[in-house]
């Protein structure tokens, strides 16, 4: 039997909860054995580099998940590759370690409208199936006019969870309590390191 494995990428500058919250609707809706969490080096789609280095990005996702138990899992894959990360480079690395898993691509809805335009989006959509998370209060996004018709996509209702790393961020800068808004021992560590101070 194939083993499902979810991925799920991104700055993560802070990880927050509802990067967990994401994680684990996708686990349950689409009986994932594993979910992979990979932090960028740099994402083709924003603009400006990471506020807080690789290093520490990597270390608060391994805080974020270790209690979680092990199917989650944490790879500094594109970090240790360093560069833009593009995802069908992630997605060969991922086939290439595990030849005989499902892979799903666990994006947002607001992906799903650049979808077409990704780099060599084809190729990546023969290794991924994409699941596409939407507010489940929302109807499912619409398929993007241009999107080739091989790109599997699979609908991913999750619940409301407004929070961003951004605003996060912005709080850490001027003092204001993050605690309900990350995992515990991610704002221990954050606190203990000072990051965003």
């Amino acid at each position: 039997m194939r083993v499902k494995t979810g991925i799920l990428g991104g700055t993560f500058d802070p990880p927050h909860i509802g990067h967990l919250i994401l994680a684990q609707e996708a686990g349950e809706a689409l009986g994932l054995d594993r979910v992979i969490f990979v932090p960028a080096a740099q994402t083709p789609l924003k603009e400006g580099a990471p506020v807080a280095p690789a290093a520490a990005r990597l270390a608060m996702v391994g805080a974020a998940v270790a209690q979680h138990g092990p199917s989650w899992e944490v790879s500094d894959w594109e970090i240790r590759r360093g560069g833009i990360s593009y995802s069908v480079h992630t997605a060969e690395y991922f086939h290439g370690r595990f030849p005989d898993a499902e892979l799903f691509w666990i994006i947002g809805a607001d992906q799903l409208a650049r979808l077409a335009t990704w780099f060599r989006i084809g190729e990546l959509a023969k290794l991924v199936s994409f699941a596409v998370a939407h507010r489940a209060e929302s109807p499912p996004p619409e398929r993007p006019q241009g999107l080739d018709a091989g790109v599997r996509l699979l609908e991913l209702p999750v619940r409301r969870v407004d929070i961003s790393s951004t605003e996060i961020r912005a709080r850490l800068s001027r003092g204001a309590p993050v605690d309900l808004f990350l995992p515990e021992a991610v704002s221990r560590l954050i606190e203990r390191e000072r990051f965003y101070r």
